[in-house]
């Protein structure tokens, strides 16, 4: 993927579209690969075959901001408003929470034990399906306050999607739900 990108900056998308073809063969789930072989070829006007790999790239990584951008320019460029609209919404919505956690780590660096920023920051990762990340902001929130609720009741959701009952009733009984 690097070699590729190199490649597209050095004027030589041809050569990038050898490796992520070469890459994409050994890993055909990468989505950044598949998004980078969508932006060449737009780039070439080659607009289906682009479009066909953005989604694909979408498919795999769908809360990707810059991929869902692309996206939201190949269909729209393309007059196909009926899908971009939607996907439209979603990709703001991903810039919003973007720059809603960037605000949050700015302000637990000044602030640093504050388990409602925390709390928040694990809310926006796990709405967007970054489980590990929203995980490691939950029990963040838990050291700063072992009693958050709000916490805890993320975190029996957290679990139970899991499928873990577990964590789950641990977390329950932490929230002060009824056993």
């Amino acid at each position: 993927l690097g070699a590729a990108r190199c490649e597209r900056a050095l004027g030589q998308p041809a050569m990038a579209l050898v490796h992520l073809d070469s890459l994409l063969r050994d890993h055909p789930d990468h989505g950044e690969a598949w998004a980078e072989r969508g932006r060449i070829l737009a780039a070439q006007g080659n607009k289906s075959e682009a479009l066909a790999a953005l989604r694909r790239a979408v498919e795999l990584e769908p809360n990707n901001y810059q991929t869902g951008y692309a996206l939201f320019l190949a269909l729209s460029g393309q007059g196909l408003v009926e899908e971009a609209t939607p996907l439209k919404a979603r990709v703001d919505r991903l810039k919003r929470d973007e720059e809603r956690l960037r605000e949050i780590s700015e302000q637990l660096g000044k602030k640093p034990q504050n388990a409602d920023l925390r709390y928040e920051a694990g809310t926006i990762c796990a709405r967007n399906g970054v489980d590990a990340e929203a995980l490691r902001w939950f029990l963040g929130a838990l050291q700063d306050d072992p009693t958050h609720r709000p916490t805890h009741e993320a975190l029996v959701a957290f679990h139970d999607r899991k499928g873990d009952p577990e964590k789950a009733a641990y977390h329950r009984s932490h929230a002060g739900f009824a056993p």
